[in-house]
Order: C-alpha cells, then structure tokens, then sequence
C-alpha cells in the first residue's frame, strides 16, 4: 500500500515537474516571439497635428499666488474657420498661456508684449489628428515664449 501511494504521489510531483520545465517556457517563449513580431507602439509620437488659424483673446493676466513674479494668463481661441474635431470644440473654453517650457509667463514677457485683458494675438491652435502626443497646442507667431531671450 505505501508503494502504491508513493508510487501516486511521485507521478504528481513528476508531473508538476515537467509542466515547470517544459510546458511554462514553451508558453513564455511563444509569447516572447509574438512580442517581438509585432509592432511596438511609441507614446508620444510620431503625432501628427491640422492647424487652425484664429486669434487668442486675452480674457485676464493674474500674479500668480505665492509667486508674484509670475503670472497667470488665460485666453481664449477664436478661430477663423470652424473646428472639425469635436474634443477641441468649446468657444468657452479658456487656456493658459504658457511659455515653452509650461511655466508661467514673468513679469518681463508680459510687459514685453503688452499683455492685458482684452488684447488679441494672432494664433495657430493645432489639433492632434495622429499619435499620443499633447492633443491641443498653440503657436502664436508674434510673440517668443522661449524663457531664454
């Protein structure tokens, strides 16, 4: 009788056995391979954008809290034809006129340019069409938002 139940429980062990030494990396190794066949998908590009050219309507210009060296500077796009992709469709919509870099505009830029409520600068908003990049961005073409001038 303890031979035959030794005899069993072997068998299980052998089994377990065979399946961790050959049956797990036959799986892993066909998984690798499909991996590896098929196209990697990039995040952040290549993106590709359509462009619609309007004006941005500066709407305020506030001292940032705690930083009043910077500001805050909302505005909105008013474009010249209508925009095609609806998540970037919302005339009330209000953006943040950021430099480059995304930080706040100081104090110099925003007497460089005459920044103020009311003012319209000619822009370009560009709308992702392709790709996993930022889905909304604007250029504006009369001022530089590089913060190295």
């Amino acid at each position: 009788m303890k031979l035959l139940s030794y005899i069993k429980s072997l068998s299980e062990h052998a089994l377990v056995a065979l399946v961790l030494a050959v049956v797990f990396p036959a799986i892993l190794s066909v998984n690798c391979a499909l991996a590896s066949s098929s196209p990697k998908q990039l995040v952040g590009g290549p993106c590709t954008y359509k462009q619609y050219k309007g004006n941005a309507e500066i709407v305020s210009v506030n001292p940032k809290p705690g930083n009043p060296a910077t500001f805050e500077i909302k505005f909105s796009f008013h474009p010249k034809k209508a925009i095609k992709e609806e998540f970037a469709r919302n005339k009330d919509r209000q953006w943040n006129l950021v430099m480059n870099d995304f930080s706040d505009p100081r104090e110099d830029f925003v007497k460089k340019y005459g920044i103020k409520s009311g003012k319209r600068l000619p822009c370009y908003m560009k709308v992702i069409t392709k790709g996993t990049c930022t889905p909304v961005m604007f250029d504006f073409p009369t001022i530089n938002r590089d913060t190295a001038e």
